[in-house]
């Protein structure tokens, strides 16, 4: 499409909001259509992650996305529980890609997609990429 094509299809542009801070202090009335997360959720212990996903929901319009890339254990299901070469919590604690799901179903998001990409070229992890919506 040509540029003025897409200025006629979409007259006035969509806004568009970053949040840069500390997850744990973020609250807002404002709900939004989509929510994603890169690198976050498998630093988190799980019971932070669990009270993440409700919070999540409350930001969420009806119909919007939660996108979620959360890294690995390298060949498992577990997620990856390190953060600054830290044990986060033993893997049993920190819960699977299967535990991850739950949660969602459980904070009221319908899981549309939830895949693996292995061997990921110079990662030292596997990646759980999510599609959830609300």
């Amino acid at each position: 499409a040509r540029a003025d094509d897409v200025d006629q299809q979409h007259p006035q542009p969509r806004r568009r909001q970053a949040h840069h801070c500390s997850v744990a202090d973020f609250e807002t009335s404002k709900r939004f259509d989509a929510v994603y997360s890169i690198g976050l959720i498998a630093h988190l212990r799980h019971d932070v992650r669990r009270s993440l996903f409700a919070r999540c929901a409350r930001w969420l319009a009806n119909s919007a996305m939660l996108l979620l890339a959360i890294d690995l254990i390298p060949s498992t299901d577990f997620l990856w529980n390190r953060c600054q070469d830290q044990e986060v919590e033993a893997p049993v604690v920190h819960g699977t890609m299967q535990a991850v799901s739950e949660e969602l179903v459980s904070a009221g998001f319908w899981v549309k997609d939830l895949r693996i990409e292995r061997n990921v070229p110079e990662a030292r992890t596997d990646i759980l990429l999510i599609h959830a919506s609300r």
